[in-house]
């Protein structure tokens, strides 16, 4: 399944991305996030990106991300200490985000 996420992924927005991410987690298969549409990540997005993740191993099943990442969506991130580097898609922020799991 894939959803495509828009707009700021904050704190004000938390509640109902871990709603979208437990109602999409529930559904047949694997999980993918297009960012393409994200203008703003936080650390608070990041966490549940992590817990649905660690949530759709437990049902064997895998959470990935995908599209074009906004430079300004993940400008929080190496100021918090998460990446090195700004990621161009949603592929290369899942492999530069610290332990979390291969597509």
């Amino acid at each position: 399944m894939i959803v495509a996420l828009e707009g700021a992924l904050t704190i004000e927005t938390a509640s109902g991305l871990a709603k979208r991410l437990r109602d999409a987690l529930t559904g047949p298969g694997n999980l993918t996030l297009d960012l393409s549409a994200v203008t703003d990540l936080d650390l608070p997005a990041l966490q549940l990106f992590y817990a649905a993740a660690k949530s759709a191993a437990k049902q064997g099943k895998r959470l990935a991300f995908s599209g074009t990442v906004q430079a300004a969506a993940c400008k929080r991130l190496p100021v918090a200490g998460f990446l090195t580097e700004i990621p161009v898609s949603g592929e290369q922020l899942q492999k530069l985000l610290p332990d979390f799991p291969a597509a």
